[in-house]
């Protein structure tokens, strides 16, 4: 799926010399995003990188990797309440908060055990992959939020995966770790703390 040309969620525009075409949607979709199964770990591209960006995030990536590494979501609810609260949320997120994805998101991939969405900037159209996929047998769901392009995010990454923190934890039953400056020193040096 390459992305729709405008979210119907979208709450601003797009700077105008992009003639209504956001800019993601030329980026091509990484391999093996969207298809479920296996989350990719980082880098969020299929190039070849000295070292990945930081703009990636992933409960694939090796555990060494300590600045693209999160801990999977843990919940004590069942597997059915659990897809279910992932999917409120989803469907919840308000483009736009913490100033970022005001080019709205969509999903894209839902099945009993996984969900892909994009999301997208406002002004110039990135777009980003997040995917959730849960795992019943030790009752964790795999993160991936990851930009498609640049190096740096400016910390778009990490305002959507603790958004997610926030609200699962609100719904009772789940236990995550935000991503943080004393967790992530890296990742926040680079991209800003705000």
């Amino acid at each position: 799926s390459q992305g729709a040309e405008a979210f119907e969620n979208r709450i601003g525009n797009l700077f105008p010399q992009l003639k209504g075409k956001p800019y993601g949607y030329t980026t091509p979709q990484p391999s093996g995003v969207g298809e479920g199964g296996v989350l990719r770990g980082c880098p969020s591209s299929d190039e070849e990188l000295a070292r990945p960006p930081p703009n990636c995030f992933s409960s694939s990536t090796d555990l060494k990797d300590k600045e693209h590494y999160i801990t999977p979501f843990k919940f004590t609810k069942s597997k059915e309440e659990a897809m279910k609260d992932l999917k409120e949320g989803i469907k919840t997120y308000p483009p736009g908060q913490s100033g970022i994805d005001g080019g709205g998101w969509k999903i894209f991939k839902e099945t009993e055990d996984y969900i892909y969405a994009q999301y997208e900037s406002e002004k110039i159209g990135y777009l980003d992959d997040l995917e959730f996929l849960l795992n019943p047998d030790d009752k964790t769901v795999s993160v991936r939020s990851a930009s498609r392009v640049g190096f740096l995010d400016f910390a778009v990454n990490a305002k959507r995966v603790n958004w997610f923190v926030k609200f699962l934890e609100g719904k009772g039953g789940w236990k995550a770790e935000s991503i943080t400056p004393d967790n992530h020193p890296d990742y926040f040096s680079q991209n800003g703390s705000d």
